[in-house]
């Protein structure tokens, strides 16, 4: 599309996206939030209209409304399965609505929206319909004329490959309608002193020079999703996220958020009595890297009664080790929690000793002036590896509530455990 086009790098990333996405055309951005901002700015909105959102949309959708005076109304999600279909918006249509923005695959329950049924529901309105994609587009296999969706957001980085580029999908009709929305070399057809024209749609859209590394990084992960095969990404992923769940349910502590009939490869769970911060820091010195936090989808967890939760996510490069590790790594997180609170209360007596004592060699870790009883209520310490313990040190440090004496001197020579 326009200058896209121009030279072979840029001419496969553009026909590398064509063929991902079933279209003719794409309006390249600097990111998905990039894409959201441009995708509003095509519509004839004013402050006091109504955008009907799901509650655990992602909040860049929501942000982009705020910023134009939009009045978002939140559509209720189902009480168990999370899931949120054309029955749920139905009824909070009004003459006011003036967009649907709905976001493809949660980043929170990993429930995936029946896009092509809100759209249908949404046409008979004649009420466009905004999809923010970045979850989606990676593990989802796409067709915009079988969607039928007005606008898509998507971002590369969630594609494997590099930030700094998002792209945007948009009905011909909507792509005529939008005006350039920044000038720059590029979009112009020609220049004079007392007038400026603009050439066709999209290319109007592209002032400037696109970051010419992250497009060829971008066209290397279209090609790597297409060699490996979207169908094939995704049944592995369905594999691994069913045998999360079975191993998962397994453990009577994690309680799993949402339970939604059609799930991307997304976890979102807590532990009973432990922040998810929590849980994420200690499984991070156990080699597992999780996402703890509201995940952008505040509102979400406002509904729930939750400050947060931890998240697993899952790609083509995960397997079913990585579960069997995570799931020997959260009875760790019960014992380094419970040793945590004995040793913060000493109302009951007990206390770690922070009195000069000669260092200890601990699993090829030096921890300079700490002595460890065996056990403290019932708790075996001698279960938690060197960096489990000192993440719960972290914490109880972090908590400000230690009534200990002070805190250790560490010093790690090698970390080879």
């Amino acid at each position: 599309s326009g200058r896209l086009v121009n030279g072979p790098i840029v001419s496969d990333f553009t026909n590398n996206l064509s063929k991902y996405l079933d279209v003719n055309y794409v309006i390249p951005c600097a990111n998905g939030t990039d894409a959201l901002q441009i995708a509003f700015m095509a519509l004839d909105l004013k402050p006091g209209d109504e955008i009907i959102c799901p509650s655990w949309t992602y909040v860049a959708t929501a942000e982009a409304a705020a910023i134009l005076g939009l009045i978002p109304v939140m559509c209720d999600v189902d009480p168990d399965t999370f899931n949120v279909t054309a029955e749920f918006i139905e009824p909070l249509i009004t003459e006011k609505t003036k967009i649907i923005g709905i976001t493809h695959l949660s980043n929170v329950t990993g429930a995936i929206l029946p896009v092509k049924k809100i759209v249908d529901l949404a046409q008979t309105k004649k009420i466009p319909v905004l999809v923010d994609g970045c979850q989606g587009a990676p593990h989802l296999k796409l067709d915009m004329q079988e969607l039928g969706c007005d606008f898509y957001a998507m971002s590369c980085h969630k594609m494997y490959g590099p930030t700094g580029v998002g792209i945007l999908y948009a009905k011909k009709k909507w792509v005529d309608q939008l005006p350039p929305y920044q000038g720059g070399g590029g979009m112009i057809q020609e220049v004079k002193k007392d007038n400026i024209t603009f050439p066709g749609s999209p290319t109007k859209y592209e002032a400037g020079t696109l970051q010419t590394a992250e497009v060829v990084g971008f066209s290397e992960s279209i090609r790597f999703i297409q060699d490996v095969g979207i169908k094939n990404i995704m049944q592995h992923e369905k594999e691994i996220t069913e045998y999360g769940l079975q191993e998962l349910k397994k453990n009577n502590s994690v309680k799993i958020i949402g339970d939604p009939k059609n799930r991307g490869s997304i976890i979102s769970f807590t532990i009973k009595g432990i922040h998810p911060h929590d849980i994420a820091t200690i499984l991070d010195e156990d080699g597992v890297a999780i996402r703890a936090g509201h995940h952008c989808c505040q509102i979400l967890h406002q509904k729930l009664g939750l400050p947060a939760t931890a998240r697993v996510s899952f790609g083509v490069y995960n397997t079913k080790e990585d579960i069997d590790q995570l799931d020997k790594s959260i009875p760790n997180i019960n014992i380094a929690v419970r040793f945590i609170e004995t040793n913060m209360d000493t109302s009951r007596g007990h206390g770690i000793d922070w009195t000069s004592t000669p260092a200890v060699q601990i699993g090829g870790g030096l921890i300079d002036s700490l002595s460890i009883p065996i056990s403290v209520s019932n708790v075996t310490i001698a279960t938690l590896k060197p960096m489990q313990l000192l993440s719960a040190l972290k914490i109880m440090q972090a908590r400000g509530k230690s009534k200990l004496l002070s805190s250790p001197s560490v010093t790690t020579l090698d970390n080879h455990e």
